[in-house]
């Protein structure tokens, strides 16, 4: 017996709406997908990931023609109710698939913004082992002359209040950002519509606030270059006054 799309049929497991009918991936010769009324099915209409039609889920159902018989004519107003019942779980079928594909996107921004966070939290212990070093040079440049080390002191008051200033802008800025992504998570509990327009809003915000972020992280890194090429300067201007002292001492032994 042939069957067409939306014909209504019965099967052993409850009556229900046509979605689907010819040759399929997971075996081979005719098949005829259901929409049935009841969750008595097996699937939401894909069969191993492999989308044939959609439905809610346990609402989908494959079988032999064989196995279906067409349900008794029923009178219009009946059909019209059945017809809007189905329309109804198409689209909810649609949209738990919106909300799932949203929550992926989410998920994705949030690994995104995790992984700037750990590339921030690197960059902050390499800034934390360029003070080390500066601070080590002071010591060095102390034992030579006493305006070194006033000069040291000065760099490394500076420096210290710039990376200050700098990791608590950064820490608010992650602050900020993981109260926008508890927002968005908050919003996923809300009708579709309103879903989709405020994950898409978060969303570009989130992306505005990796690109800012990569931005800093450039400035961050270019101010640690800055900082290690003052280092490297002092280190050489201070062997030069190393030179010029023992150069000093000789003349006097002399």
């Amino acid at each position: 017996m042939a069957f067409e799309l939306g014909q209504r049929v019965v099967h052993k497991t409850g009556s229900g709406v046509v979605r689907f009918v010819g040759d399929t991936q997971f075996s081979d010769g005719l098949w005829v997908g259901v929409e049935l009324d009841a969750p008595n099915g097996k699937n939401n209409g894909s069969v191993k990931g492999v989308p044939y039609f959609v439905c809610p889920d346990n609402h989908g159902l494959f079988a032999r023609p064989d196995k279906l018989k067409p349900e008794a004519p029923v009178d219009a107003t009946s059909g019209r109710v059945a017809e809007l019942e189905s329309t109804v779980r198409e689209q909810q079928a649609v949209l738990e698939a919106e909300r799932q594909a949203a929550a992926e996107q989410l998920s994705e921004a949030m690994e995104l913004s995790r992984a700037k966070a750990d590339a921030a939290a690197a960059l902050q212990a390499q800034l934390q082992e360029v003070k080390a070093s500066l601070a080590a040079k002071e010591a060095e440049g102390a034992k030579i002359t006493g305006d070194a080390e006033a000069a040291q002191d000065n760099q490394k008051e500076e420096a210290q209040a710039a990376l200050a200033a700098k990791d608590a802008e950064l820490q608010a800025q992650r602050e900020q950002h993981q109260a926008e992504l508890g927002k968005v998570k908050a919003s996923l509990g809300v009708g579709a519509d309103a879903v989709r327009a405020e994950l898409q809003a978060q969303l570009e915000e989130a992306k505005a606030s990796i690109t800012t972020k990569e931005a800093e992280l450039e400035a961050l890194q270019r101010q640690a270059e800055e900082v290690q090429a003052s280092l490297v300067a002092k280190e050489a201007e201070l062997e030069a006054q190393q030179e010029q002292h023992r150069a000093q001492l000789e003349e006097a032994k002399a």
